[in-house]
Formats: C-alpha cells, sequence, structure tokens
C-alpha cells in the first residue's frame, strides 16, 4: 500500500500570502527620503490625502471588502481541495487493495489453472478405473456364474454318487430300517428307477431361481414357528426360512433329496406326510407350505391330507398350495407331462372349493410372471378397421389362454 502524507496545496500557500496583503491602512504615516524636497513633498501629500479621503475611503470600503470575499472563495475553495485530496488519497488505498486483491486473485486463478490440469489427468484416471470396474464387474459376473454351474453340477453328482449307493443291494431286515421305504401317497419316482433329482435339476430351475421364486411366500410366514414344507426338495424354502430366523421342518418321500437337505443342515425327514402328520400335535403348527406338490397327488389323498393339515394349524396360521396353472394351456405343452410324477391338473377353483369346504378362511388365488410364456399373439393396427378394439380383446383373452401366467397358488388361513 502506498504511503500518501497530505501536502499543503499552492491554494493554501496563495492564501497567506493575500491574507497578509489584504488589510491594508489608509492612515499609515506620510514619508519622504529627500532631504531638501521631502518637508514640502510631505505637506502636499498630507493636504491632498485629506482632500481625497472621501473618495479613497470608499474605494479603500469597497476595495476591503472585495478582498475579504476573494479570501473567503479561496478558504472555501482551499477546504474542499483538501477533503478531495483527502478523498482521492482514500481511492488510492483503495486502488492498492484492489491491486493487491488482484495480484491474490490471479495466485488463485493460477492455482486454479493447475488444479484444472490435475482434475483432468484425475478424470482420465476415473475413465481408466471406470472401465477397469466394468470390466472387473463383468467378470465377477462370469465367475458367479461358473461357481453356479460348478455348484449345480457339485449337487447332481452328488446326488448321482448316492443314487448309486443307494441302489446297492440291501438284506431285507437292513431295508425295513430304511427311511425311503415309507409308505408313498400316489406314484413316487422311488417306485422305478428314475432319478428324479437330476430331473428337477435339468427342467424345474436352479437352486438360486427357485429361492428368489419362493421368497414372494416369507411374509405369510413372518413371527411364525414350526412351520412344515411338505414335498420340500432340495430345500430352498427351508433355507430361506432359516435365513430369516423362522424354525422350520421339512419333509420328502424322495430320498436322493433328503440327502442333499442333511447336507446343508436343515430339518428334514423322509417321511410320508400323513404318517408324519400323525404323530404332529393338533393345533401345533405355524404353518405348511406345499410347492408344486397338490398334482402329484391322488384326489382321496389330497382331501384327507388338507384336512389332516386343517386339524393341525394353529389359529390364524397360513397354508400355500402351489401348483401348475390349468387355465394355461401353454403348461402341457411346456412341463406337466414332462415330469412322470404328475397325476392331473388341479383346477385352482376346486383348490379353492375343497379348502374352503374344510373350513380355511380369507382363500386367495395368486398367478404369477415369472413362469408367463415369453410370447404373446400381436394385436392388430391401422385405420379404417370397424371392430379393431373387440378384436384386440379377444386376442388379450387368447393370449392370456395360450400364454398367460403357468403357476398358481392358493392361499388361505385357519
Amino acid at each position: 500500500m502506498s504511503d500518501h502524507k497530505p501536502n499543503e496545496s499552492n491554494i493554501s500557500k496563495t492564501l497567506e500570502e493575500v491574507q497578509l496583503m489584504a488589510s491594508f491602512n489608509i492612515y499609515e504615516p506620510v514619508t519622504s527620503h529627500r532631504r531638501l524636497l521631502g518637508p514640502f513633498i510631505i505637506f502636499f501629500r498630507r493636504v491632498i490625502r485629506r482632500l481625497t479621503r472621501w473618495y479613497v475611503l470608499s474605494l479603500a470600503g469597497q476595495q476591503e471588502r472585495f478582498n475579504n470575499a476573494i479570501l473567503q472563495a479561496i478558504h472555501n475553495l482551499d477546504t474542499k481541495v483538501s477533503a478531495l485530496e483527502l478523498r482521492c488519497n482514500s481511492r488510492i488505498d483503495s486502488l492498492d487493495i484492489l491491486q493487491e486483491s488482484l495480484k491474490e486473485h490471479e495466485s488463485r486463478i493460477n492455482s486454479f489453472d493447475l488444479l484444472r490440469e490435475s482434475l483432468k489427468v484425475h478424470e482420465s484416471r476415473i475413465d481408466s478405473l471406470g472401465k477397469l470396474s466394468e470390466s472387473l464387474s463383468d467378470n465377477e459376473m462370469r465367475i458367479n456364474s461358473i461357481l453356479d454351474k460348478f455348484h449345480n453340477e457339485s449337487v447332481y453328482l452328488s446326488s448321482r454318487i448316492r443314487r448309486m449307493e443307494r441302489k446297492q443291494p440291501l438284506h431285507f431286515e437292513e431295508a425295513e430300517d430304511k427311511h425311503y421305504l415309507s409308505k408313498k401317497p400316489a406314484v413316487n419316482s422311488e417306485d422305478y428307477d428314475f432319478d428324479y433329482l437330476t430331473f428337477e435339476h435339468m427342467f424345474r430351475g436352479t437352486e438360486k431361481e427357485i429361492k428368489e421364486r419362493q421368497s414372494i411366500y416369507l411374509e405369510y410366514f413372518v413371527h411364525k414357528q414350526n412351520v412344515l414344507d411338505i414335498g420340500c426338495g432340495r430345500g430352498e424354502f427351508l433355507e430361506l426360512l432359516s435365513d430369516n430366523g423362522i424354525k422350520a421342518k421339512g419333509i420328502d418321500i424322495n430320498g436322493d433329496s433328503i440327502a442333499i437337505c442333511e447336507d446343508k443342515c436343515l430339518d428334514v425327514e423322509c417321511v410320508d406326510a400323513l404318517e408324519y402328520l400323525s404323530t404332529v400335535s393338533d393345533g401345533s403348527l405355524g404353518g405348511v407350505m406345499l410347492a408344486q406338490v397338490v398334482e402329484h397327488l391322488d384326489m382321496p389323498y389330497l382331501i384327507e391330507l388338507l384336512n389332516l393339515i386343517y386339524a393341525k394349524m394353529e389359529k390364524s396360521a397360513c397354508i400355500i398350495l402351489e401348483s401348475p396353472n390349468p387355465r394355461t394351456l401353454a403348461i402341457y405343452r411346456n412341463s406337466f407331462y414332462l415330469d412322470p410324477g404328475h397325476v392331473k391338473p388341479i383346477h385352482p377353483d376346486l383348490l379353492k372349493f375343497i379348502t374352503t369346504s374344510i373350513g380355511f378362511r380369507e382363500v386367495q388365488e395368486k398367478t404369477y410372471a415369472y413362469s408367463k410364456d415369453g410370447y404373446d399373439l400381436p394385436f392388430i393396427r391401422g385405420e379404417g378397421i370397424t371392430n379393431v378394439d373387440e378384436f384386440n380383446s379377444g386376442i388379450g383373452v387368447l393370449n392370456n389362454i395360450l400364454f398367460g401366467n403357468q403357476d398358481y397358488s392358493i392361499i388361505a388361513f385357519k
């Protein structure tokens, strides 16, 4: 910042000089430096001053007033000049401060330029990291897919090995102790040499897929205990219940499936459903699950089973019955007749009637889009078609009959 000291202006100096000259005295003594003529000159001057006094006094008064006005104007001008000088000095100081600030901003701008260049470098690195992350994510997905395949293959191979071991000849006394020789409700894959576990693995879906589908049923068993999964298969739903802190037990008549569940440390038993339920106390079950089971059962067995389940369930407990949807004709082409264990399709209205007549309440039906066929008949578009809406409405109905949701569930409460 520059140092600006207020200096006396030329106007101030002139003001002092004028002030000294502004005052004059018309009565100053009359003198003369001449020796001989001096007295005469003094005399005549005094005479003339007395004769002209009236006139000189008038002029002197005017001159004095003029001098005072000039002095006042000069004084006012000096005051304003001093004020302007102070303001200029203040502005100069502000300009100095602004100049210093500008220098700082220039330095910051230079820093910003360096930062911008650094950001460009980091952006380039981030782009590279993003591409690397995408590549790693793709690799992770591929690795997870490979691991899933290895897991599924290991399950498949384990089941084949167990099946081969179980097919070894047994003495009659030893066979009587084997739980897989229990009473069968209908046609069972173990009644003949059929590898049902491998069949499920190939055509029903992986364990991961089944768990994703069955996760929608968890909400009906929240805060419940002693849930029974009839026809538990590989134990997907039992795992879901266990992961959510729900105590459950699974039963199945397929020894290969039970062996898989035992490997997962699940609570399972290879036993017929009617036989097991006969040992259960009335009103003790917190819920019952039968996923893709009822279509494997003869009608007398099914009705007896549902009556017994109702007796064993506690008040407000839920039962879920999942089965292929015969309202959609695609099930016959895609899956129903593929499974040798299927007896016949169970119409959802029939299942609702049976459960209601037994005493179940709040009986409802749901279908699931995950099992929808991946094709629909196209709607027509065009000008001048008089019945286009009616035709497309019929196409919608036909699509639902041919390619609609291929699985349904009956959900009911005691």
